[in-house]
């Protein structure tokens, strides 16, 4: 523990003038005395400060060398992360819980690597009755259930309730269907692909449940993504004393006329709103007499859109807009 802080504190400078111990001298100490647990722990600390080939050559002697004591498990520990490749890791891991059975450190490393998860990124404005992909990462999972529920027009998310238990409570059961992932290793990240057939119109949720062989105590928690089906998208171009807004469809970047832009602006301490209402031209363009602090957009039943910040300062900076306009 001195030799620890000392190492982490005390300039290598200062340490070699005033002849205080290094690594070598006290590793060669510590093995004099028979105290070759303590070498091993200072020898794995000094492995830190070489480079990978060294690093690796150095591990596998000190893996012969103190092949006898409990704590070389460590050894195999440093050896795997020095692997990029997945099963690498898990054929030294393993080799070393072949020898070492009882070493908890050995043991938690296979859960942690088998331990499941899903993550999926898709966006928060979809564009109706259209396909989108939705790129999922998974761990240790077979399958992924997922269900589209269509929420309420005045729903209002509540920070105190989890999202969740609001959207099977309020929303309503529209879609329902599994997608299987082909067979991988447990400890093997593995990337996939959803062709999800969007909506219509209106504001939903999609509930991502992960099943899994892992042996758990409780399945994992599904996970929730709230978004919006709208087939408006906008500009803003922030000008001197005013704003131009242009609203879009959002798959042909065609200009929408007789779209309604609500520009809200806020002001004072207490955050009072205002706002006022504007109809798109021809060219799907509004001129704002002022610099809102939020838009929304609406056209007939289109109207589900949420507020959004403007950003007044930039250049001409997309509101929504999906990377093919």
């Amino acid at each position: 523990v001195i030799w620890q802080a000392m190492s982490g504190d005390i300039h290598y400078e200062t340490q070699k003038s005033n002849g205080l111990p290094s690594y070598k001298t006290l590793i060669d100490f510590y093995s004099q005395h028979s105290l070759r647990e303590a070498a091993l722990m200072l020898c794995l600390d000094s492995a830190a400060m070489m480079n990978i080939d060294e690093r690796e050559k150095y591990l596998l002697q000190l893996k012969k060398e103190y092949c006898d004591l409990a704590s070389c498990d460590k050894v195999y520990i440093r050896l795997a992360e020095l692997k990029d490749n997945d099963e690498e890791r898990r054929q030294i891991i393993e080799e070393g819980l072949r020898l070492y059975p009882k070493s908890a450190e050995l043991k938690n490393w296979i859960i942690d690597q088998e331990a499941p998860s899903l993550q999926y990124g898709m966006p928060n404005y979809l564009y109706p009755d259209s396909k989108e992909d939705v790129v999922m990462s998974v761990h240790n999972v077979r399958s992924a259930e997922y269900s589209i529920y269509r929420l309420p027009d005045n729903f209002q998310q509540d920070d105190e309730v989890e999202l969740l238990t609001q959207v099977l409570r309020k929303g309503k059961l529209i879609s329902k269907d599994v997608h299987t992932f082909a067979p991988h290793p447990a400890y093997e990240l593995w990337r996939d692909t959803l062709h999800l057939q969007t909506p219509s119109l209106g504001m939903y949720a999609m509930v991502m449940q992960a099943n899994t062989q892992a042996r758990l105590e409780k399945k994992p928690e599904p996970q929730v993504h709230l978004f919006y089906v709208s087939k408006l998208r906008a500009f803003v171009a922030p000008l001197p004393y005013k704003m131009k807004i242009v609203v879009v469809d959002g798959q042909s970047g065609k200009p929408v006329s007789g779209a309604c832009v609500k520009a809200i602006t806020i002001r004072g301490k207490d955050n009072k709103k205002s706002y006022t209402e504007h109809i798109t031209d021809e060219r799907g363009m509004v001129e704002v007499k002022s610099l809102p602090r939020r838009i929304k957009l609406s056209k007939d039943e289109d109207s589900m859109l949420p507020e959004l910040e403007c950003n007044r300062w930039g250049a001409y900076t997309p509101y929504v807009s999906p990377s093919d306009i």
